[in-house]
């Protein structure tokens, strides 16, 4: 029997080894063609709909630039914009993207032929926004072949006007770690492309001198490893943050020195809250813990505007047994708690008692609110709705929550604003507010003496005296929302689609796609080395960063503790091993 199976055998899996990557290569295509179909009609619709109304849409401007270039010599564009440049001088070049260099490139390949000189100014470990297009090998290497008839001299700034000496000797000896251990991730290796010289070339400059005078202030530049334990790694991160806060003043910082940056808008958010919640407590009533953020202050953020807006809903459907549910929730687990304190926020502000619906919401709701809504009920219908909004607050209490205070303002002059729109009209209002609403920032002084607060992409450019970092633990390959790539196949029959959508995952190895698989991790990589690197060079005196001690070996706090561990020559415990 065995004989007669081997041979069975061993023809299955040669039938397996020559036909695996093609059936790889058919599952990842057909999982994502739905995708090619919707994007080919919201193409059309997006067109049939521009054309009807007269209008371009913005993103469409470069191809359209594009498309007038496209074919047509330098001349015959001066002609079309009626002017004459002979000096270009292109900023941020590492964010162009590869439809703006097409569009820019015949007019500087002009200018240079005239005998005129062009100035091209960019750094590519500040390229941090490839999610926009933009493509750093246009500054890395491309612009040296497309210019190859030209004399193309580059200058590297190697003195830092910006950041104390300490500042600088701690950069420059971290990233010459950090590249290193970024560049061993494990799943590049083995890889035909040299992926790890490619990531040190891009940072063979990275080394630069502190041009300050001796004698200047000494800086300061700390990475703590935190212990959570069993608790939040946020939260503990937050509570430390105050701290630090508090060390900065009493060492005679002002709040507009201060700059907390974070990855994303939600961490923002949560700064934001969190920084509201303590600012009342005694240790803290001597320090301003005010905050600037034009993308954190959102009014979706607040608890008492989400409770008002559900209000609203319910006097809009009264059998709206899902907003009863809400409304009852906002109430049990945020309004009441508050109600009861007085004036002190409890020791752990993003706790809440825990109520959760039951079957007898109804009964419930009945009991709870019921009672203070039908007193609204008779004066609301006879007032505006900012007149409204201040009403709920007053008798829910909502005012004597001191952080609400500019988020219920805010949503009351908003209210008042599109009076002429909506009028006093429920269901007008809650449109706006699903549409347009829950995006409006609180109004902020950005004169004003408080701590700014930051996401790392909009911080690069900037420079602040002192920079905490509060949240320095992120997965390097996000596993949260889809990461589609456009690929060419080149082999029948996929190639009869001239491009192919696909979802970025380790099983693009083991298909047609491998090259664009560990290139597209490759270029994760450096994304993530890009934006420490940002983030760790806006300070000029105090750069505080705050990370867990402990933590999964696909995070970004693994790698930088390895670095630190070999910078230091310390064997203490680190993430991930």
């Amino acid at each position: 029997a065995a004989e007669k199976l081997q041979p069975a055998l061993a023809s299955l899996l040669d039938y397996y080894e020559s036909n695996s990557v093609r059936y790889f290569t058919a599952k990842v295509i057909g999982a994502e063609w739905y995708t090619a179909v919707v994007m080919a009609d919201l193409y059309n619709e997006t067109t049939a709909l521009s054309r009807g109304k007269g209008v371009l849409p913005l993103a469409g401007s470069n191809l359209l630039l594009k498309s007038v270039i496209d074919g047509n010599d330098t001349p015959f564009i001066y002609e079309k914009t009626g002017s004459i440049y002979h000096y270009f001088m292109l900023d941020e070049f590492q964010d162009t993207s590869e439809m703006q260099w097409d569009n820019f490139r015949p007019l500087v390949a002009n200018s240079m032929a005239g005998g005129y000189q062009s100035l091209v100014v960019g750094d590519v470990k500040q390229s941090i926004y490839r999610w926009r297009n933009s493509n750093r090998d246009i500054l890395d290497h491309q612009i040296y072949s497309d210019f190859r008839a030209f004399p193309v001299k580059t200058e590297t700034l190697r003195f830092n006007y910006r950041s104390s000496r300490e500042i600088v000797d701690f950069n420059n000896r971290f990233f010459s770690f950090f590249v290193q251990k970024l560049s061993a991730y494990d799943k590049l290796s083995g890889v035909a492309i040299d992926f790890p010289a490619q990531m040190e070339s891009l940072y063979c400059d990275v080394e630069q001198q502190f041009a300050g005078k001796e004698g200047s202030p000494a800086g300061f530049a700390s990475v703590e490893l935190l212990d959570c334990g069993k608790e939040n790694f946020e939260e503990v991160s937050m509570r430390r943050v105050v701290e630090q806060i508090r060390e900065l003043y009493d060492k005679g910082f002002r709040a507009n020195d201060i700059a907390i940056l974070v990855r994303k808008n939600d961490q923002g958010a949560a700064v934001v809250r969190y920084l509201l919640e303590v600012a009342g407590l005694p240790e803290n009533q001597a320090y301003n813990l005010r905050v600037i953020s034009g993308d954190s202050l959102l009014l979706k953020t607040s608890l008492a505007v989400q409770f008002i807006v559900s209000v609203f809903r319910h006097l809009n459907d009264r059998n709206d047994r899902l907003c009863k549910a809400i409304l009852l929730h906002g109430y049990r687990n945020y309004v009441e708690p508050r109600r009861a304190e007085t004036g002190t926020e409890p020791d752990h502000p993003f706790d809440t008692p825990g109520w959760v619906a039951g079957a007898n919401v109804e009964e419930e709701f009945e009991a709870a609110l019921s009672p203070l809504i039908r007193n609204l009920e008779e004066s609301l219908e006879t007032t505006g709705l900012e007149d409204m909004i201040i009403r709920i607050a007053a008798d829910f209490g909502l005012f004597k929550m001191n952080p609400e205070l500019p988020f219920i303002q805010t949503l009351a002059d908003s209210a008042a604003g599109i009076r002429r729109v909506v009028g006093g009209d429920i269901a007008g209002f809650l449109k706006w507010w699903d549409e347009k609403g829950m995006d409006v920032p609180v109004s902020v002084n950005e004169a004003a003496d408080a701590i700014r607060l930051l996401t790392f992409h909009k911080s690069k450019g900037l420079e602040f005296k002192a920079v905490l970092i509060p949240f320095l633990s992120w997965r390097i390959v996000e596993g949260k929302g889809r990461n589609i790539l456009w690929c060419t196949p080149s082999v029948a029959p996929f190639d009869r689609a001239p491009v192919v959508p696909v979802a970025y995952s380790d099983k693009l190895a083991r298909t047609l796609f491998t090259r664009e698989y560990f290139r597209e991790l490759f270029n994760i990589l450096v994304d993530n080395l890009n934006l420490v690197y940002v983030a760790f060079t806006r300070a000029e005196s105090v750069l505080w960063v705050n990370m867990p001690r402990t933590g999964e070996k696909e995070r970004i706090n693994t790698y930088v503790a390895q670095a630190l561990r070999e910078m230091s020559g310390r064997l203490e415990e680190i993430p991930g091993e």
